[in-house]
């Protein structure tokens, strides 16, 4: 059954129940977190999240983090603000990037952006 947020979310969100999805962020809505991810996932499950209109998505080093594959819409703003340098590292022995931050990180899937959509670093 779908799940709608209609209300704001200060310390972030962690979907857990793979029944919710897909996911609908009502408009006007903000879940952020001043502190890490503001939306993240705590079961292995193919989410789908739909930010809609004038709903704010906020978090201190991803917005939305995915580790494994998601669908992503963004009708409003997806943001990450990350202040310790660069948003990523190499290694230039071993050629691997890690992401530290972004404002959406998916595994795989895919990410849709509205005309209206934004996603981007603080």
């Amino acid at each position: 059954m779908p799940r709608t947020i209609a209300t704001n979310v200060s310390g972030g969100l962690t979907l857990t129940n793979t029944a919710d999805s897909p996911v609908y962020i009502a408009q006007g809505v903000s879940i952020g977190n001043a502190s890490g991810p503001a939306l993240t996932d705590g079961a292995a499950f193919y989410w789908s999240v739909t930010n809609e209109a004038n709903a704010q998505v906020a978090g201190t080093s991803f917005g939305v983090s995915r580790s494994g594959a998601a669908t992503v819409v963004i009708q409003s703003t997806i943001t990450a603000s990350y202040a310790s340098g660069y948003g990523f590292t190499y290694d230039p022995t071993t050629h691997v990037i890690g992401v530290l931050s972004a404002g959406v990180y998916v595994g795989g899937g895919g990410v849709s952006n509205s005309q209206s959509g934004t996603i981007s670093p603080r």
